[in-house]
C-alpha cells in the first residue's frame, strides 16, 4: 500500500506536536510526516517527522502548491494559528484567515482528499452565557475579540469548501481550554496573572465552562480524519470536543495553579462581571488610542467573558459522528502538568 503522506501546519506547536505523536503511533511506518512552521528543530525527532520550516503568512498560494505538490500531500491538518485576546487586526486576519484561504485554495487546485481545521468555541462567543449549546448555534453579530472574528471567518471558509469539485473533504474542530503538559499559553497566562496580582475572580465563581487536555484534542482530529475516510459524504461540519463534562472554571484555575505550587486565588476581592466588562472596554479604548498591541490589557471585554460567564457545548455531534470519547479524564490530566520553569 502506497503510503500516506500528511501535512501537519504548526507541527512544533502545543497540539500539531500531539497530533504528530498520535499518528506516527497509529499508522507506524506507513505516513510520512510533515510539519509547516516557523521552528526549525523539532522538539522530538524520534517521531520522524519531516519539517518544512516556512513562515505562513509570507507564503502565496503558488508557494503553498508546490509544497503540496512536491510532497504529494494528501492529508492536512491545520492547526496552525495567531492565538490571543488582544493584538493588531491585520495580524489576527493575516494568519487565521487569509493563510487558511491560501492553504485551501492550493489544497483545492492540488485535489487533496482531507482537511482537518483546528477552530475554536470562542467563534460562538457573545455577551451571554453558552450552556450546552450546539453546533447550530450562530455565530454572533458582533465580536469582542479579533481573535476569535478571524477563527470564524477562516472556520467558514472551510466549511464552505467541503465537497469542492466533489473531492476536498472537510472538518472544523472546536477545542476549548486546551490543557497539559507543554501548554504555552492557559497556564503561562495564569501563573504571569497570579504573581503580579492580577487574577482576581469575576463574578460569582459559580460559571462552568469546558476544558480538553490535549491528548484527547489529538484524539479528536484523527477520529476526524478516519470519519472523512469513511464516506465521501461526511464532513462539512464543526464539532465541539472536550473533557468528559465542565468544570468550575475557578475551581479549575485553583487547581492548575496548585501544578506550579500557587495558589489559591485570595478570593476576599471579588470583581462583579458587569465592573471587569466596563473595565475592560474603557482599557481597550485606551490601548488601541495609545497604539500599545504588544502588552495585554489588565482586562478586556473578551478576558471579562471568559472569567466570568459560563461557557460549556454540547458534544452529542462528536459523539454520535465522530466516535469520540475522552481517554485522559480530568483528574488525571491536572495531573499529567508538571511544574515548569518561568
Amino acid at each position: 500500500m502506497e503510503k500516506r503522506h500528511i501535512l501537519i501546519t504548526g507541527g512544533t506547536g502545543f497540539l500539531g506536536l500531539e497530533i504528530c505523536k498520535q499518528l506516527r503511533k497509529k499508522f507506524g511506518d506507513d505516513v510520512v510526516l510533515y510539519s509547516l512552521s516557523r521552528q526549525f528543530n523539532f522538539p522530538i525527532p524520534s517521531i520522524a517527522v519531516q519539517q518544512l520550516s516556512y513562515d505562513l503568512q509570507k507564503l502565496s498560494s503558488e508557494n503553498i502548491l508546490e509544497i503540496l505538490e512536491k510532497y504529494s500531500i494528501s492529508v492536512i491538518f491545520h492547526t496552525a494559528a495567531k492565538a490571543g485576546i488582544w493584538g493588531r487586526k491585520e495580524d489576527f486576519f493575516q494568519m487565521n484567515e487569509v493563510v487558511t484561504a491560501k492553504i485551501l485554495d492550493a489544497a483545492k487546485q492540488m485535489h487533496i482528499k482531507y482537511f482537518i481545521y483546528t477552530s475554536s468555541p470562542s467563534v460562538v462567543f457573545d455577551r451571554s452565557d453558552l450552556e450546552n449549546v450546539n453546533e447550530t448555534t450562530a455565530y454572533p453579530q458582533t465580536f469582542t475579540t479579533y481573535y476569535a472574528e478571524s477563527k470564524a471567518r477562516a472556520e467558514a471558509l472551510v466549511l464552505k469548501s467541503h465537497g469542492n469539485e466533489g473531492i476536498l473533504q472537510t472538518i472544523s474542530l472546536r477545542p476549548h481550554l486546551i490543557i497539559g503538559p507543554g501548554d504555552p499559553h492557559l497556564l503561562p497566562n495564569l501563573v504571569s496573572a497570579f504573581k503580579r496580582g492580577r487574577l482576581k475572580q469575576i463574578g460569582s465563581g459559580h460559571n462552568l465552562v469546558d476544558v480538553i487536555h490535549v491528548s484527547n484534542a489529538a484524539k479528536a482530529h484523527l477520529l476526524s480524519l478516519e470519519h472523512l475516510e469513511e464516506n465521501e459524504k461526511h464532513g462539512g461540519k464543526s464539532y465541539f470536543v472536550g473533557q468528559e463534562r465542565p468544570v468550575p472554571l475557578w475551581q479549575m484555575i485553583n487547581k492548575l495553579l496548585a501544578t506550579q505550587g500557587l495558589g489559591p486565588i485570595n478570593m476576599s476581592t471579588i470583581v462583579s462581571f458587569k465592573m471587569a466588562y466596563f473595565m475592560g472596554s474603557i482599557f481597550e479604548v485606551i490601548y488601541k488610542t495609545l497604539g500599545i498591541y504588544n502588552t495585554i490589557p489588565p482586562m478586556t471585554r473578551f478576558m471579562a467573558l471568559q472569567l466570568g460567564k459560563s461557557h460549556y457545548f454540547s458534544q452529542q455531534a462528536a459523539f454520535q459522528d465522530l466516535g469520540y470519547r475522552p481517554d485522559l479524564m480530568i483528574a488525571d490530566a491536572i495531573a499529567s502538568i508538571k511544574k515548569y520553569e518561568s
